[in-house]
C-alpha cells in the first residue's frame, strides 16, 4: 500500500508511452486519470496510517549503486511531512489534469501534455518521498527537466522557447550549488540517508573546512550551499527573472508549478533538511533576510504588473518569501502550514485565470478585462474567497498560516535584522492586499473593456460537471483547509518537527500568553490596503476626490507632480532592475567578456588550435605533409638524390648496419658491397660542382 502512489504511476508511464500507437487518446487519458484516483486513495490511506497513527516507515526496495564503502538504494521515507506532501501533490495534480483535459481539449497534442505533466507530478512524488540525498536530487533534476518541457510545450511560439530556456537556466544554478551541498555531506557524514544525517549532525557542529588557510564552519557551508540551490528552483529574489516569463506556458502547467511542484520544492528540501539547518546560526539569519526581501520585493514589483498570470505568480514569490522567512525563525510546523494553504488558493487563482483567459480570447492584460461580474458570477465568487485567503481575511485559510507567521515573528524582534525582517513582511502583506484588490477589481468591477461578443457568447466550460467539482473542492480547500488543519499541523501536541524548535521560543513564553493583540495584523493589514487599493483604483471616488477638493489648475500641477515619481514607478515596475543589471552588466561586460576574449580567443583559437589540442596537431600534419610533398614535386633531381640518401643513412643506422666496415671497405676498393656504390655516389654528388643559375627573375 506504501508503494502504490510511486509504483502505479511509473507502471502507467511505461504502459502508455509504449503503447500510445495501439491504443487511441481517451485511452491514454483514461488511464491516466484512473492511476492518479487511486493514488490519491492510497495518499489517504497514508495519512491515516502515518500521521493519525504516528507509525514512521522506511522501504529499501532495491540496491541502485555501490561505491565502495557507499551503498545506495531505492528507499522512501514515510513520515509527517512526507506523507503530507505527497497528499498534497497527488490532489493538486489530478485537480490541474482535469482542468488541462477542458484547456487543451481542441489541442491535437494533448496526448503529449498529459503524459508530461504526469511524469513531472512522478518526479515530485519521487522528491518528496526519498529517503537519501541521491534520490531527492533525482527528482530535484527531474522536475527541472520537465518544467522545460511544459514551459516549451508550445515550442513553436519564440516567446514560449526561450521562456524554457530561461527556466532551465536559472534552476541550473541552484542544481549545482545543491549538488555541492550533496557533495559535502557525503565527504563529511559518509552517507547520504537522511535518518543517519540526522544522527551524525549532532556531533558535527564543531568541524571545519579549510580553504586557502580560512576556516569555514561544515554546517554553514551545507546550510548556505541548500539556501543557493533552493533560491533557484523556488524563485527568490535574484534568481526569480524566470518566474514571469514561466507564464508563456499553458495555464495548467502555472497552476501545477506554483501549487504544488516546481515553486514548492526549494521549501521542502528546506524543510526536510531542518535539522542541518537548525545548527547554522549564519544560515538562519540568512534565511529571515532572504525570505523578507524576497516578500518585500515580489509584492512592489507585482504593484505595477497588468498581466493576470504573472500577478498571481509573483503572489507566489512573495508567499515562498513568507515561508523561507518563517523557515529563517525555526518554525518548520507554521512553514509547512502555510505551504499546504498556499496550495489551495494558489491553484484556484491559476485555474480561475485560466478560465477569464479562456473565456477573453487569450487575452490576459487586466486593462483589456474588466465586467466579468455579470458573465462569469461563479469564477467570480471563488476567485474573491481564493484573494481573500490570499491576504488572510479572518477565518480563511491563509489567515491561520499568516497569523502565526506575524506572532512568531514578533518574538524576534529585539535585534535589528529580525526588526527590519517583520517590518518588511508587514509591508509585503500590505501590498498583497492591495494587488489582490486590483485584481478583482480591474477583472469584474470595472468597466468593460474587452470586444463585445466576448460579453455574449456561451461560455460552455462553466457548466461542465467535473469543472465545476475540482473549482468547488479548491474553493472549499481555500475557505476551511486552515481552520481544519492548524490542530494536526501547529497545535500544542504536534510533533513533526520536535526535534527542531528552537529554545528561544520557550525564553519568551510570558510573552507568547501576554500579546494578542499580534493576532489581529494579519486583519489590520488587509483592511487597510484594501482600502488604498479602492481609493486607488476606483473611478467613483477618483471622480469626487478630483471634482469637489481639487481645482483644475491644481490638478495639473497634482499630475505634474505625480510625474517626478516616474523613477519610483519604473523602478518597481521594471522589478528592481534585476533582470537590466543581469543582461548589462554581468552578461554583456562578463560572461561574454570573458567567452570571447579567454573562452573562445584565447583557448579555443590559441592553446586549441596553436598550442596543445588535437585540432592544432591535426592541422601542424596536414601543413607538414603539404610541404613535404610540394618540396618533393618541386626540387630537382640532384636533391632528391641527397634525401634518398639521407634516408639510406638513418636506414642504415636504424638496423645497426656496421657504417665503419663499409668505409674501410671503400677504402680498400671493395665495391662487391651494394652500400659502398650508395656512398661512392654520395661522394660523387658532393665533388661534382653545379651550375648557378643567374638568371633574374622578370618583374610583372
Amino acid at each position: 500500500m506504501y508503494l502504490i502512489p510511486l509504483l502505479l504511476p511509473i507502471l502507467t508511464v511505461f504502459i502508455v508511452g509504449l503503447s500510445f500507437k495501439f491504443y487511441t487518446r481517451d485511452f491514454a487519458i483514461s488511464f491516466i486519470f484512473s492511476s492518479l484516483v487511486i493514488s490519491l486513495l492510497a495518499s489517504l490511506f497514508l495519512i491515516y496510517e502515518v500521521v493519525y497513527l504516528n507509525s514512521t516507515c522506511y522501504i529499501a526496495f532495491a540496491p541502485w549503486f555501490k561505491i565502495g564503502t557507499l551503498v545506495i538504494n531505492w528507499s522512501f521515507l514515510f513520515d509527517k511531512l512526507n506523507t503530507i506532501m505527497l497528499f498534497v501533490v497527488i490532489c493538486i495534480s489530478l485537480c490541474v489534469h482535469l482542468f488541462a483535459l477542458d484547456y487543451l481539449g481542441h489541442d491535437p497534442h494533448l496526448s503529449r501534455f498529459m503524459l508530461l505533466l504526469y511524469i513531472f507530478t512522478i518526479f515530485m512524488q519521487v522528491l518528496v518521498t526519498s529517503a537519501n540525498l541521491i534520490q531527492l536530487f533525482l527528482g530535484w533534476e527531474g522536475i527541472g527537466l520537465m518544467s522545460y518541457l511544459l514551459i516549451n510545450f508550445w515550442f513553436t511560439r519564440y516567446e514560449a522557447s526561450n521562456s524554457g530556456l530561461m527556466a532551465i537556466i536559472y534552476n541550473r544554478i541552484g542544481d549545482c550549488d545543491l549538488f555541492l551541498g550533496v557533495s559535502l555531506i557525503l565527504f563529511i557524514f559518509k552517507t547520504m540517508i537522511f535518518i543517519s544525517v540526522i544522527f551524525f549532525n549532532l556531533y558535527s557542529n564543531i568541524i571545519c573546512i579549510y580553504i586557502f588557510n580560512y576556516s569555514f564552519n561544515v554546517i554553514d557551508l551545507i546550510t548556505l550551499c541548500f539556501i543557493i540551490g533552493a533560491i533557484g528552483k523556488s524563485a527568490q529574489i535574484f534568481l526569480e527573472c524566470w518566474l514571469a516569463s514561466a507564464m508563456e506556458g499553458p495555464t495548467p502547467v502555472s497552476s501545477l508549478l506554483h501549487a504544488s511542484t516546481l515553486v514548492l520544492a526549494g521549501g521542502f528540501a528546506k524543510l526536510r533538511l531542518s535539522n542541518i539547518i537548525e545548527n547554522s546560526f549564519f544560515g538562519m539569519s540568512f534565511l529571515v533576510i532572504l525570505g523578507s526581501i524576497t516578500s518585500f520585493f515580489a509584492a512592489t514589483s507585482v504593484l505595477f504588473m497588468t498581466d493576470l498570470k504573472r500577478v498571481i505568480a509573483y503572489s507566489t514569490c512573495s508567499q515562498m518569501g513568507y515561508l523561507i522567512f518563517c523557515i529563517g525563525l525555526s518554525q518548520y510546523n507554521i512553514s509547512l502550514f502555510h505551504l499546504v494553504n498556499h496550495s489551495f488558493f494558489k491553484c484556484l487563482l491559476f485555474i480561475g485565470a485560466g478560465f477569464i483567459i479562456h473565456a477573453l480570447s487569450n487575452e490576459q492584460d487586466l486593462r483589456k478585462l474588466g465586467g466579468l461580474f455579470k458573465v462569469l458570477p461563479y469564477i467570480y465568487i471563488l476567485i474573491f474567497f481564493a484573494s481573500m485567503a490570499l491576504m488572510g481575511l479572518p477565518y480563511l485559510s491563509g489567515f491561520y498560516s499568516k497569523e502565526k507567521i506575524f506572532l512568531e515573528s514578533s518574538f524576534y524582534i529585539f535585534n535589528n535584522i529580525n526588526l527590519l525582517a517583520f517590518w518588511l513582511g508587514s509591508l509585503s502583506a500590505l501590498f498583497t492586499a492591495i494587488y489582490s484588490t486590483k485584481l478583482l477589481y480591474l477583472s469584474f468591477f470595472y468597466k468593460p473593456n474587452n470586444y463585445k461578443l466576448n460579453y455574449f457568447k456561451y461560455f460552455h466550460f462553466e457548466n461542465k460537471i467535473y469543472l465545476n467539482l475540482i473549482l468547488t473542492f479548491l474553493g472549499l480547500g481555500s475557505v476551511f483547509s486552515g481552520y481544519l488543519l492548524s490542530d494536526l499541523m501547529i497545535g500544542n501536541s504536534t510533533d513533526l518537527f520536535l526535534y527542531n524548535y528552537n529554545n528561544i521560543n520557550f525564553y519568551y513564553l510570558d510573552f507568547h500568553l501576554g500579546n494578542l493583540n499580534i493576532n489581529l495584523l494579519a486583519l489590520f493589514y488587509t483592511l487597510i490596503g484594501f482600502s488604498c487599493a479602492f481609493i486607488l483604483f476606483s473611478d467613483f471616488i477618483n471622480e469626487i476626490f478630483v471634482s469637489s477638493l481639487i481645482s483644475y489648475d491644481l490638478y495639473d500641477k497634482k499630475l505634474k507632480y505625480q510625474l517626478s515619481y516616474k523613477e519610483i514607478y519604473d523602478f518597481f515596475s521594471n522589478r528592481w532592475y534585476i533582470n537590466y543589471f543581469y543582461n548589462r552588466f554581468l552578461l554583456l561586460n562578463f560572461f561574454l567578456f570573458i567567452g570571447y576574449h579567454y573562452s573562445f580567443l584565447l583557448m579555443d583559437q590559441g592553446y586549441i588550435h596553436n598550442g596543445l589540442g588535437q585540432l592544432y596537431i591535426i592541422r601542424s600534419l596536414r601543413h607538414f605533409l603539404e610541404l613535404s610533398i610540394k618540396f618533393m614535386q618541386t626540387k630537382i633531381i640532384d636533391e632528391l638524390f641527397l634525401i634518398f640518401f639521407i634516408n639510406y643513412f638513418m636506414i642504415i643506422c636504424f638496423f645497426n648496419i656496421d657504417f665503419f666496415h663499409i668505409i674501410y671497405d671503400l677504402f680498400q676498393f671493395n665495391f662487391n658491397n651494394s652500400n659502398n656504390i650508395l656512398v661512392i655516389g654520395l661522394i660523387f654528388f658532393f665533388a661534382v660542382p653545379k651550375k648557378k643559375n643567374n638568371k633574374k627573375k622578370k618583374i610583372n
